[in-house]
């Protein structure tokens, strides 16, 4: 194999290396902001049951 076609394809796996780091990167930052979502949207329930004395959550269980 020349060097070239040797320094090509070192270079095409350190793209798609750089492809699967920025891939992972994005999912992270996907699962945090979800996780951020999840957690506010808990405490604005919270709040609202606290402040109105109202349950918005329902009972887990099932119903018979």
């Amino acid at each position: 194999m020349s060097n070239k076609n040797r320094a090509d394809k070192d270079s095409s796996k350190s793209r798609e290396q750089q492809l699967m780091e920025e891939n992972a990167r994005e999912a992270r930052k996907e699962r945090d902001f979800q996780n951020l979502r999840a957690d506010v949207l808990d405490e604005m329930i919270n709040i609202a049951e606290h402040k109105f004395d109202i349950k918005i959550r329902k009972k887990s269980g099932v119903k018979r």
